[in-house]
């Protein structure tokens, strides 16, 4: 992969973002950066993504992702991230679920069903993460921080949040943790008791346990919604997001709307994460957060265009090579049913 300075991209310039350094001036690390303080529990973090969002899980590796302690990046194609920094160099896990039809006010669309994509994800997750069935061959970690590719997250900020007692205990004793911006009754979807908003949210072990006895008719579902299916099935399992509401809301930690929503309304200095946060904003909110220049001058962009990957190849050639594929095979039984039309006229002779 070329990388080459970024001139102009769809995420806008960085002089766009000068005014985030007004909101983000009060964010105050409360762990020192990057090393973690002792008896601080490890994170892993666990992005979804797709292949015409390389540039943007990209720059979430370059900035604050780096503070986590495993990274797992889930694609609909296996990628090889090879950024200038070698210490920084990632490969994508390849998941992808079916496409379904969608309507709305703009007619039909077809719509990627991210639940089942998340849920393959969730039971690569059961079977990597080590538990008491789980000792060998597996990935020893306290909790998993869930997000996409828009979405900052203040690392040493969390680490805070999960050592703290109310977390913290409850973990010790083998207990759920469930943590995000939970939404209890949400207008929109009324039927819902509550759930962790899709910005970004942390399970530990027993919640993933938890999870993984969805019922089927969960499971199966078709829906851009995986958060409130996320909350649907460990509802079911007596894990309640509103049950941890008041150890992310006084004060804020969590904000799920666009930045600019909280223009002139500076985060609290426990932030923990920001969504909507993409291209040249992750950037600035690192440098304002952190307090340090960037170590690139200029953010670098990967030059090749987003093609899909897939098994190592082009998804498009290997869907042209299929669909050649059926072409050949249905010309091949219509010469054959047109031999056997010949024998029957002769035959008939």
């Amino acid at each position: 992969v070329e990388f080459l300075p970024c001139v102009q991209d769809a995420d806008g310039d960085v002089e766009d973002f000068a005014w985030l350094e007004d909101l983000t001036k009060n964010i105050h690390l409360s762990r020192a950066s990057p090393a973690r303080m002792e008896g601080d529990p490890s994170i892993g973090c666990m992005h979804y993504t797709y292949h015409g969002n390389r540039q943007r899980m990209f720059d979430v590796v370059q900035t604050w992702a780096r503070h986590c302690d495993r990274l797992f990046i889930f694609s609909d194609e296996s990628f090889e991230f090879e950024g200038p920094d070698p210490a920084l160099r990632f490969s994508t896990i390849e998941v992808y679920h079916k496409y379904w039809r969608a309507y709305d006010a703009g007619g039909i669309h077809w719509r990627e069903n991210l639940w089942g994509k998340l849920w393959m994800m969730w039971t690569w997750m059961n079977q990597t993460w080590c538990s008491q069935s789980l000792l060998e061959d597996c990935v020893h970690m306290d909790f998993l921080l869930v997000a996409g590719d828009d979405t900052f997250v203040i690392m040493e900020n969390l680490r805070s949040l999960l050592s703290s007692p109310n977390v913290s205990e409850r973990h010790s004793r083998g207990q759920p943790i469930y943590l995000g911006e939970t939404l209890v009754h949400p207008s929109w979807e009324p039927d819902v008791e509550s759930y962790q908003s899709g910005c970004g949210y942390i399970v530990n072990r027993p919640a993933l346990e938890a999870l993984m006895q969805c019922d089927s008719k969960h499971v199966g579902v078709a829906t851009w919604a995986e958060d409130k299916m996320t909350g649907i099935c460990l509802a079911e399992a007596g894990v309640h997001a509103k049950e941890f509401r008041n150890l992310t809301d006084n004060p804020q930690t969590f904000y799920p709307c666009r930045l600019s929503t909280y223009y002139q309304m500076p985060f609290a200095a426990s932030t923990v994460l920001l969504h909507y946060a993409t291209g040249p904003a992750l950037y600035s909110i690192y440098r304002s957060v952190y307090a340090r220049s960037w170590q690139y001058e200029v953010r670098q962009c990967i030059a090749e265009p987003a093609t899909r990957i897939f098994c190592g190849l082009p998804f498009e050639l290997i869907l042209l090579t299929i669909i050649m594929f059926y072409i050949m095979l249905s010309l091949r039984f219509i010469l054959h049913l047109k031999r056997l039309a010949r024998k029957g006229t002769k035959d008939k002779q």
